[in-house]
């Protein structure tokens, strides 16, 4: 036993001797010199070289006179490290390799997916042109230390101390006189320790193990008529990380895929958007998402495509729970990434692009893709206009609004740049932000539906023609409810709108059933003007509308053709239809109850100055039909010029006793809050006092001089008993 033990361990110290120190040469061309040639390495040593590494200084003759530039390099006790020749900093370097733990000759020419391919020219007797090729040495023969040696006995190869993951193959350099792989029809798993008989020709299959093994032996037996292969070595770990600000970019254990064999890994971690960007490293490589802004959002719940692309970050609405990478036997990645908690999708998706008489406006709000019963799918029909070529383009967005604040949402678009669309071909829905991309399709009619959660989309042709959700106007005069008396009928001109007799007072705007697709109202909330056109906004910033009174409107026409929604509003002013109720005046219901209806001042403001007395017994505020009073179980006797707020369906109010009320002061907010404020007149004992409505009227301006013709300004009423002040 002790024996064993001792010559393992001078093997060991023989390997870790070997593998300290190694001399690297690079043939001397025109594609290489010294001042520009530099060696980079990383992995598990500790002593690694600052980006772009260290400069070749040394120069070597061999025998026969071929001069090579020459680097010693130390590389402690490492068993997996990567060597990058890089042309000091501008961008051009070989692809990967991995680092030889013996004294190693290159040749370096120009070309390549980064810059320079390179050639393992190290003489040597026992060299075969056998190569292992796959996943991990990227199908490249020239990948160092993955060549079979020629053993003692002829025709028996072997390949020492290398790592394999992945699939994998062996074949010559130009896969012609050796294809050895596996025999069956699909790639086939090597069980370590055992003689494998192989296939030498173009059908044989890929070959991969349960997992990432060090193999101390790869054997490979060709004195047969077919090849035999035996792959001696231990699992180790997958050398896969998901690396990001999380873990300072490092291979950290906490984030290593467990290997499960046939390019599958799997890491079971949480992770959330407010961790950062990350990407994964496998074979030595690094996979992010194509792009052209970093760092760039990934789906979860769906496979998506890596490559050599940008920093990756979560969505902010979701934590990640696991990720599964696929690395296929060509080398293609993929990730789906596991969300742990519901997404949370849009109400509605908004089409932007090449619509009729609605040209990139993002503020429209009536090409709308309405949720469907499948969780995260929308439909609806929309038309594209000819942009000239017989074709239009468009792109979607979650929000509406200016640019700004469409972009402030989420934008979805093309895969690529201008990718064409074909009716009923579904394609690929990206989400880059401000670097969204737009489809072309033919211009006409189509069915759209999209799928968030798998993010695809397909439009298929149809002789349908886009509509809108129902709209109405809500506001106060309706509490904000939906109501057919106040519903818009489509005209016969496709985006022009009508809603005819109707009553407007207070507060309103022009949205669906909701609030979802149409959210229509004003810039600044100023007051509309009648009989002329009001230009609006779409969007949850818009704005409540208002008129300076109550209107009975004859006709309300809203035009959605342009850029902008336009609404234009025919009718005259009359009562607020705000009424003092009480017995005396049956409650509000009476034909002559204009003694006692409040003037409406605009914005919501509204006064009465005729008063009742407290003998006239308790009274409430009838606003549009519906009676307002102070919520509470008994009649609420109020306090004079303090505020109340009122409620619907409420109790009844009542004056202090032997007290006389002068004026009433209404406020309604733009969300319905009704406010009183009630103050105090003389008392005189006889119930009813109101004024005269026949009574000649008189005008007097804040000096109290009778004006005979006035006109804009402030001016005292006088008819009758009834004094008021008015704005003309």
């Amino acid at each position: 036993m002790k024996k064993i033990y001792f010559l393992t361990l001078t093997l060991l110290c023989a390997f870790l001797a070997q593998a300290a120190t190694v001399n690297v040469y690079v043939k001397k061309n025109e594609a290489v010199s010294n001042e520009t040639l530099a060696l980079y390495w990383w992995g598990l040593p500790s002593n690694n070289p600052s980006w772009p590494g260290e400069k070749f200084t040394e120069s070597y003759t061999d025998n026969n006179g071929v001069e090579f530039w020459k680097k010693t390099v130390d590389i402690g006790n490492a068993t997996s490290w990567n060597i990058i020749i890089n042309n000091n900093g501008n961008g051009k370097q070989t692809v990967d390799m991995k680092g030889p733990m013996t004294d190693t000759f290159y040749e370096v020419t120009l070309g390549g997916s980064k810059g320079y391919n390179y050639s393992d020219i190290t003489p040597s007797d026992d060299r075969t042109g056998v190569f292992l090729k796959g996943n991990v040495t990227s199908w490249d023969e020239n990948y160092a230390g993955y060549e079979f040696k020629k053993t003692s006995t002829d025709k028996v190869y072997e390949l020492t101390n290398v790592k394999l993951q992945g699939f994998f193959k062996i074949a010559d350099a130009n896969w012609s006189e050796y294809n050895i792989g596996a025999s069956g029809e699909n790639a086939t798993q090597i069980t370590i320790g055992q003689a494998v008989t192989l296939s030498n020709s173009s059908d044989s299959k890929n070959m991969y193990l349960d997992g990432t093994y060090f193999c101390s032996l790869i054997s490979l037996d060709m004195r047969g008529n077919d090849p035999i292969v035996t792959i001696t070595g231990s699992k180790t770990n997958s050398g896969v990380y998901l690396k990001g600000d999380v873990n300072n970019w490092s291979d950290s254990n906490e984030w290593e895929f467990t290997d499960n064999g046939a390019g599958k890994y799997v890491l079971d971690k949480a992770l959330t958007s407010a961790d950062g960007g990350f990407k994964v490293t496998a074979y030595d490589k690094w996979f992010g998402l194509p792009g052209e802004t970093e760092p760039m959002t990934i789906a979860v719940n769906e496979t998506v495509a890596l490559g050599d692309g940008k920093n990756m970050i979560l969505p902010g609405d979701c934590t990640a729970s696991k990720f599964e990478l696929n690395i296929d036997d060509a080398g293609n990645a993929s990730l789906r990434i596991t969300a742990n908690n519901e997404i949370s999708y849009p109400n509605c998706l908004y089409v932007v692009g090449n619509l009729p008489g609605q040209d990139w406006n993002p503020a429209y709000s009536g090409a709308v893709l309405s949720k469907t019963e499948t969780e995260g799918t929308y439909s609806g029909i929309i038309s594209i206009s000819d942009t000239g070529d017989g074709n239009g383009y468009f792109s979607i967005i979650t929000q509406t609004g200016d640019w700004d604040t469409a972009n402030a949402g989420k934008r979805y678009g093309a895969a690529t740049a201008d990718e064409l669309l074909t009716s009923g071909v579904t394609a690929t829905v990206k989400s880059e932000g401000w670097d969204t991309k737009s489809w072309k399709i033919a211009a006409g009619n189509y069915k759209v539906v999209v799928s968030l959660a798998d993010m695809s989309i397909t439009a298929t042709i149809t002789d349908e023609k886009p509509t809108l959700p129902s709209i109405y106007l809500r506001g106060n005069v309706n509490n904000w409810e939906v109501s057919d008396d106040y519903k818009f009928i489509e005209t016969e001109t496709e985006g022009i709108y009508e809603l005819a007799n109707v009553r407007l007072q207070g507060f309103f705007k022009i949205a669906d059933a909701n609030w979802s697709f149409v959210n229509i109202g004003s810039s600044d909330g100023a007051n509309l003007k009648i009989g002329q056109a009001n230009y609006l906004v779409s969007g949850t910033d818009s704005k409540n509308m208002s008129l300076s009174g109550t209107y009975q409107c004859s006709l309300i026409t809203l035009d959605m053709t342009g850029d902008n929604p336009v609404l234009t509003i025919t009718g005259e002013a009359v009562g607020s239809g705000i009424v003092l109720a009480f017995e005396g005046n049956n409650w509000g219901t009476s034909e002559d109850y204009t003694d006692y209806e409040f003037e409406d001042y605009g914005q919501g403001f509204y006064m009465l100055e005729n008063g009742i007395q407290s003998t006239d017994g308790e009274f409430n505020i009838n606003i549009n039909g519906v009676t307002y009073g102070i919520a509470g179980t008994a009649s609420t006797t109020i306090a004079y010029e303090e505020s109340y707020i009122l409620t619907p369906d409420a109790q009844k109010l009542a004056l202090p006793e032997e007290t006389a009320a002068s004026s009433f002061e209404l406020s309604i907010t733009d969300d319905g809050e009704v406010t009183l404020v009630i103050y105090e007149g003389e008392f005189s004992g006889i119930g009813n006092i109101h004024f005269d409505a026949d009574a000649p009227v008189e005008y007097f301006n804040l000096q109290g001089v009778k004006t005979v013709n006035p006109e804009k300004g402030i001016f005292i009423k006088k008819q009758g008993a009834r004094i008021t002040k008015v704005v003309l």
